[in-house]
């Protein structure tokens, strides 16, 4: 939850600063269907799923421990897509050269 945070508040926006994209007024979804068309993540539809499943664990309510167990297994399963997207946003960078990212962790080429 707290990597797909990071990725959304952070590195992407930060990314289209640089980039001079006008995203601050435009909603979401739009910003990351941009970001499809740059070809810095591969689906804009797979970080919407990403997102929907974080948001119902965050929403988990403590008396429905089968419903919980379910969500996490999700998460999960879907970590190695975000974990690709981390890693197509800094192949990105680093193709475009748009800012010196040599201090990665190995895992991330």
């Amino acid at each position: 939850m707290k990597l797909q945070d990071c990725i959304g508040l952070r590195i992407f926006p930060a990314l289209l600063d640089i980039l001079q994209e006008d995203y601050k007024t435009r909603p979401f979804l739009d910003i990351i269907n941009r970001l499809e068309q740059l070809g810095v993540i591969e689906s804009a539809y797979l970080w919407q799923e990403l997102r929907q499943t974080r948001n119902n664990l965050a929403h988990e309510y403590p008396d429905n421990t089968k419903e919980n167990v379910l969500i996490l297994n999700e998460l999960y399963e879907k970590t190695g897509d975000l974990i690709s997207i981390l890693k197509s946003t800094a192949g990105y960078i680093r193709g475009k050269h748009i800012i010196d990212v040599q201090d990665v962790p190995d895992w991330l080429n």
